[in-house]
């Protein structure tokens, strides 16, 4: 429940605004692969935080998130799983997308060290 606490709470201050705050929970050499599908080339090899900070800018860029719901939580150990149903304008060619996106991540030490996004790679297109 600890870690499941912990991703909660860093959620929470991603979605109001707070990323440096987010960043702070995100240890330097984190690793994964956060929805590659949409940004293939900031997200498909994350390999430390410089490469998710990038990858948080393409974001920010690109999605004009309209509703985030984060649920179905669980964890096993320092692996923390849950569902996350996006409803967003894509911005480069706004189109209004609603997906469910899979997300895994490793919590070491009260830090992200590992994290991963599955979505639909169509349906942005």
């Amino acid at each position: 429940a600890n870690n499941i606490n912990r991703v909660k709470d860093l959620i929470a201050q991603w979605r109001h605004g707070k990323r440096d705050q987010y960043m702070a929970g995100v240890e330097n050499q984190v690793k994964g692969s956060v929805m590659a599908g949409w940004f293939p080339k900031e997200g498909a090899n994350i390999k430390n935080k410089d490469e998710f900070y990038k990858l948080s800018e393409a974001m920010q860029a690109n999605m004009k998130v309209l509703e985030f719901k984060d649920y179905n939580y669980f964890a096993v150990g320092d692996i923390v799983s849950f569902n996350v149903y996006w409803n967003f304008i894509w911005i480069p060619t706004e189109k209004v997308v609603e997906t469910t996106a899979s997300v895994v991540k490793v919590i070491k030490n009260n830090k992200i060290t590992e994290k991963y996004h599955i979505v639909d790679a169509d349906a942005i297109k």
